[in-house]
């Protein structure tokens, strides 16, 4: 074993010190026959490709800190405080719900 210890998980590294305690996301793409591990950061959202342990993509920024994350196998479901952004290949936001 190397002397900086083991290189198992270094690829998801950036998980454990950036993300925060938002648990993650977790979604499967049909056509490309793969997994995808959503996380909060602060104001936006990362996406990791878990097969390749690499960031795939990083939203655009929400008004506040992210409060909780859902994932369909379209969309990406971002709460903050009142409002919940409905995001569209993890960059667009497509709909905005907000609770009165």
């Amino acid at each position: 074993m190397p002397a900086g210890g083991s290189s198992l998980f270094s690829g998801f590294r950036v998980l454990g010190l950036y993300s925060n305690h938002v648990p993650h996301a977790l979604r499967y793409h049909l056509k490309h026959r793969e997994s995808y591990v959503v996380t909060a950061v602060g104001r936006s959202f990362h996406t990791f490709n878990v097969n390749r342990l690499g960031i795939v993509a990083v939203s655009n920024s929400l008004p506040d800190e992210i409060t909780c994350l859902a994932a369909d196998r379209m969309l990406v479901f971002a709460a903050t405080g009142r409002l919940i952004s409905a995001f569209a290949r993890n960059k667009e936001v497509v709909m905005h719900y907000k609770r009165s």
